[in-house]
């Protein structure tokens, strides 16, 4: 299991800007950025993330929360 706590940054902790990810078994509590997405940042053109069995715990940004999408990107989160 991925843990990442109190992380303080700049930018997201994962910057999806191809095709896309694929996030499992991981944990993201108390995480801030000072841009987009705390967590997770979506900005491939048509990209897509998709996260499975993680937890999201009192993680914000000043855009976006958790994640944030762009350029027709998605995200799907599967027991989460």
């Amino acid at each position: 299991m991925s843990k990442f706590k109190e992380v303080t940054s700049q930018d997201s902790i994962v910057k999806v800007d191809a095709k896309g990810a694929l996030i499992t078994n991981s944990n993201f509590q108390d995480n801030f950025s000072n841009k987009r997405g705390s967590i997770i940042s979506v900005k491939g053109t048509d990209s897509e993330v998709i996260v499975f069995n993680s937890t999201f715990k009192g993680n914000s940004a000043i855009m976006g929360g958790v994640i944030f999408l762009d350029n027709n990107s998605s995200a799907k989160f599967y027991d989460c």
